[in-house]
């Protein structure tokens, strides 16, 4: 039940609300929410991130192996078409296996990542790497790459 007042040099009278503790915890409840959202989506891209970085390098350690099957599961399936399949795949990991490398730069937009730095490829050569990851179903795939010597 709500008073009655009257603000000076009015003849109207208005209803003062009274604390209403039932506002009061819906709007606790909508703040805690908001943050709690925020807080989920924040965890979730660091998780997406650690993942996309876990198959990136997962990628370059097949390559620098040698292990052609390893790294060409590791490839989205519109990329393993493009390569040729697997002998198409072989041909390419024996001329790039790289035999170190440095992430600098990761960056997670939703569903889609990048992956930059520098590869010393086989032979020595310096070259800045780029990988670009997408997120299928639960898993990071490899959706390109590019090894540019310096």
């Amino acid at each position: 039940m709500g008073m009655c007042w009257r603000p000076s040099g009015s003849s109207k009278w208005r209803l003062a609300e009274r604390d209403n503790p039932m506002r009061r915890l819906v709007l606790v409840l909508l703040v805690a929410t908001v943050v709690f959202g925020l807080g989920v989506g924040a965890c979730s891209a660091v998780s997406d991130l650690g993942a996309m970085t876990d198959t990136g390098e997962a990628f370059m350690k097949a390559m620098k192996a040698g292990d052609r099957a390893a790294s060409f599961n590791l490839l989205h399936p519109d990329l393993q078409k493009q390569m040729g399949g697997t002998n198409g795949w072989a041909a390419t990991v024996t001329k790039l296996q790289p035999t170190e490398w440095s992430f600098s730069y990761k960056r997670v937009e939703g569903s889609q990542g990048t992956m930059e730095g520098t590869a010393t490829a086989l032979g020595g050569k310096p070259c800045t790497m780029k990988l670009t990851m997408v997120k299928v179903g639960s898993d990071w795939k490899v959706l390109g790459f590019n090894f540019t010597p310096k």
